[in-house]
């Protein structure tokens, strides 16, 4: 009986851990989360079709990002940092873009 108390107790404390350290980070993932995506919007520039690129950077971000090819490897490196402080389960419902990507006024688009 004492033995299952402890089992009881320890997963409470273990619990009660894990929240704080999700809320303790929350604040740093916001700001994580509204820098990398400033990133990718400003990342969303061309001259040609070319240029483009379509990605899914996870559900924090959206669905899809339309974002020149040449800045692909530093968001890359900025969602990365943010996957590695922030955790974020959704589910991937995402459906599969159909349109081809253009680039019109120097802007990404799917047609």
């Amino acid at each position: 009986m004492f033995k299952n108390l402890l089992y009881v107790v320890a997963a409470v404390l273990l619990t009660g851990a894990v929240f704080y350290l999700l809320l303790k980070n929350a604040g740093a993932c916001t700001k994580l989360e509204d820098a990398a995506t400033k990133e990718i919007e400003e990342a969303n520039y061309c001259l040609e079709q070319s240029d483009c690129r379509a990605i899914s950077f996870g559900c924090a971000f959206g669905c899809e990002s339309l974002v020149n090819k040449e800045r692909l490897a530093s968001l890359r490196s900025i969602i990365s940092s943010y996957n590695e402080t922030c955790l974020m389960i959704c589910p991937d419902n995402c459906p599969r873009a159909q349109s081809p990507l253009a680039c019109l006024q120097g802007r990404c688009v799917r047609l």
